[in-house]
């Protein structure tokens, strides 16, 4: 599946980051996954989301190197800053998830 969403990024995305119109990879990953598991709708699902939330993750990494360049930030500094601030971002999502788990009882 990577390597799907490997090349369909590289030769359709970078192609359309300029313009910010992107062709969605779900219809792709479906088709393929359907030819090659049929009559397997929960794992083409499956697939199909993980296909689309790499390809969108690789999308917005790209859109955000396009900006540091546009702005001459370093790309290693790009890196690092994209790197401390989804750290962040993962350990503030299981502190809420872990706060929510444990105080809010369900019903």
């Amino acid at each position: 599946m990577y390597k799907m969403v490997g090349i369909y990024t590289c030769k359709f995305e970078l192609k359309f980051i300029p313009s910010l119109q992107t062709p969605g990879l779900n219809i792709i990953t479906e088709y393929v996954f359907g030819l090659i598991y049929p009559g397997r709708p929960i794992a083409n699902v499956c697939f199909k989301t993980y296909g689309y939330i790499s390809m969108a993750q690789a999308v917005s990494f790209l859109s955000d190197f396009k900006l540091g360049h546009y702005m001459k930030i370093p790309p290693r500094s790009m890196f690092l800053v994209q790197v401390h601030y989804n750290s962040i971002r993962y350990k503030s999502l299981l502190y809420y998830y872990y706060y929510i788990k444990k105080n809010i009882k369900e019903t």
